[in-house]
């Protein structure tokens, strides 16, 4: 359950960053805004994924 439930909520989480705050960040007329909105894009969303991979394989190995 804890596997399904981790791979439901980095979806949404990637999701929601990707489509909702990083264009909204990215129309931004504030310079700080377009680079918060980069970051996110190439750093955070990564790091949450490879996080949770990582998690889903040391949970599917103790079984």
């Amino acid at each position: 359950m804890k596997q399904y439930f981790l791979a439901v909520s980095t979806v949404l989480v990637i999701l929601f960053l990707m489509f909702v705050v990083a264009p909204m960040l990215f129309s931004a007329k504030n310079d700080l805004a377009v680079l918060a909105s980069i970051i996110i894009l190439l750093f955070v969303v990564p790091s949450i994924a490879v996080f949770s991979i990582k998690k889903f394989k040391t949970w599917s190995v103790k079984k």
